[in-house]
């Protein structure tokens, strides 16, 4: 992630994608949540009654996400699609080339430092096909999803 930064150079928000996963997102309803609320990251959200399958994030009222983890209630987790500005890379202890993961650390810490990173729950289907049982599904749910298009 650090290395791909540092070959973006374009002013404003840049997209970015987990790749183990698949999340219906509205992208300019995203674009749109991220320039009103002067976001230095958005994340795509998506409602799950899994807890223990992934992270919870707790969000307050008008989107700002207050902290991940096992304390975090709602309901809410993260769905990999982002929107971010270069600022959410500054300051942090990371350096180039090291093991740094973008949802352990890099947002973790955006979050402790102060930087505006906010979530917006997304309605979309989402797959996580980095997990066998979703993988299996993936073939019929992404074919009925194309039929839509």
């Amino acid at each position: 992630m650090l290395l791909a930064r540092g070959a973006v150079q374009v002013a404003g928000p840049f997209l970015v994608l987990n790749g183990d996963t698949f999340f219906e997102v509205a992208l300019e309803a995203l674009r749109e949540f991220h320039a009103t609320h002067r976001a230095e990251a958005t994340l795509s959200l998506f409602r799950t009654p899994k807890q223990g399958r992934y992270t919870g994030i707790n969000v307050g009222k008008a989107g700002e996400i207050r902290s991940f983890g096992t304390g975090a209630r709602g309901g809410l987790a993260n769905g990999g699609v982002y929107l971010m500005e270069g600022s959410l890379f500054e300051g942090g202890p990371w350096q180039p080339r090291s093991a740094v993961s973008l949802e352990e650390d890099i947002l973790p810490f955006a979050v402790q430092a102060g930087k505006r990173v906010y979530g917006l729950e997304c309605p979309g289907c989402f797959l996580d096909i980095g997990v066998p049982d979703d993988y299996a599904r993936a073939a019929a749910v992404l074919g009925a999803s194309s039929e839509k298009a």
